[in-house]
């Protein structure tokens, strides 16, 4: 029951920090928001990679530096979910020999157990048809190369590439939805979410959200081979509403201690978030007379019902203590957690429990 994380870093108040740096950080961010007009600048002056052509291609660029790639017959093949790797060793027409030498390489660097759908594994032979190479190409940045010297023992290790990295502005205003929007300005399903989560102290986006509303984000892009592998850090966020307007600035303070701040350096986190289920569809709103949905009876309905595909997470709206976990009536399974004296929020109809979820 926690609150969302902010970027992928772990948020906390700086303590100690000094409110002329902060300012000074944040006016620095805050005049980047309002005066980008290009939305790309290269974070590091890094010569770009041509895009490969081929297989071998693409295994070389991941070589050590001075390792030389062999002309070798390359194929390929998908991992398919649930299936073990010698499943696809297998659709590549490898002898049981074969297989059995793969594994066992490969599996002194990785789980083999552990492998995902969509995972590919590359295979390389030489001019006689021996297997030379093997690649596990577990996503565009990581790969695990097994070699198979003729005369020489074999070899695996793991293979990591840095992607180029560009400073990139997005902006749009919402016509439909803050999700096409933003696939508009260019970004993305991933940048939606934490975008909605990082402001999720000051806008409900479930409900607050109107047409011709306007947003502005900064966040690093990564590129690998000409293409846009998806967004890092977000550096600033902001939303200009009719409801609700909000602003952030990504801070690190000199022990290291990582916070997003308004303009007047305040913390962005406030002692409760606006909704449980950022970004989420609204099935059923808080009302004195609403007609149930099964008895077919006018009644009070004195909560937000959300409606969100099974295994959602969902937030404590603050921190607190939780004083009940379990079935509840018509709440089904159900959490009560008490933030102070005056405050208490209740989950209800939720379809299971972190582990570690217990009164107290």
């Amino acid at each position: 029951m926690r609150a969302p994380r902010l970027d992928g870093d772990p948020i906390g108040t700086a303590p100690g920090r000094r409110r002329a740096s902060l300012l000074f950080a944040l006016g620095l961010a805050i005049s980047t928001l309002g005066g980008c007009t290009l939305g790309e600048g290269r974070e590091e002056d890094a010569p770009a990679r041509p895009a490969p052509a081929s297989p071998i291609e693409a295994t070389s660029a991941m070589l050590p530096p001075g390792a030389a790639a062999l002309p070798l017959d390359w194929s390929a093949d998908v991992i398919q979910r649930g299936e073990p790797l010698d499943r696809s060793l297998r659709r590549l027409e490898l002898t049981p020999a074969e297989r059995s030498a793969i594994t066992t390489a490969l599996d002194a660097e990785i789980d083999l157990r552990r492998l995902l759908p969509g995972e590919e594994v590359r295979i390389g032979r030489d001019e006689t048809g021996d297997v030379r190479e093997a690649v596990l190409v577990r996503d565009p940045l990581h790969r695990v190369v097994a070699r198979f010297p003729a005369e020489s023992d074999s070899s695996v290790e793991s293979v990591a590439r840095e992607p180029d990295v560009f400073l990139r502005l997005l902006e749009g205003t919402i016509v439909g939805s803050l999700f096409e929007a933003m696939l508009e300005a260019g970004g993305d399903a991933n940048l939606t979410l934490r975008f909605a989560d990082l402001l999720a102290w000051q806008v409900d986006f479930l409900t607050e959200p109107r047409e011709g509303d306007a947003f502005r984000i900064v966040a690093y892009e990564n590129h690998l081979d000409g293409e846009v592998l998806g967004f890092g850090k977000i550096l600033a966020a902001e939303y200009r509403g009719q409801r609700a307007s909000a602003r952030a600035v990504r801070y690190v303070d000199g022990e290291g201690t990582l916070d997003w701040y308004d303009d007047d350096g305040r913390s962005v986190r406030r002692a409760f978030l606006k909704s449980p289920l950022n970004y989420r569809r609204i099935s059923s709103r808080f009302s004195a007379r609403r007609r149930h949905p099964i008895l077919k009876v006018v009644r009070p309905h004195w909560g937000v019902d959300y409606a969100a595909p099974a295994g959602t997470p969902v937030s404590a709206l603050g921190d607190g203590t939780v004083i009940f976990a379990g079935r509840r009536g018509g709440y089904g399974k159900m959490i009560e957690i008490r933030h102070n004296g005056t405050y208490t929020t209740c989950y209800g109809h939720l379809g299971s429990f972190s582990t570690g979820i217990r009164k107290g």
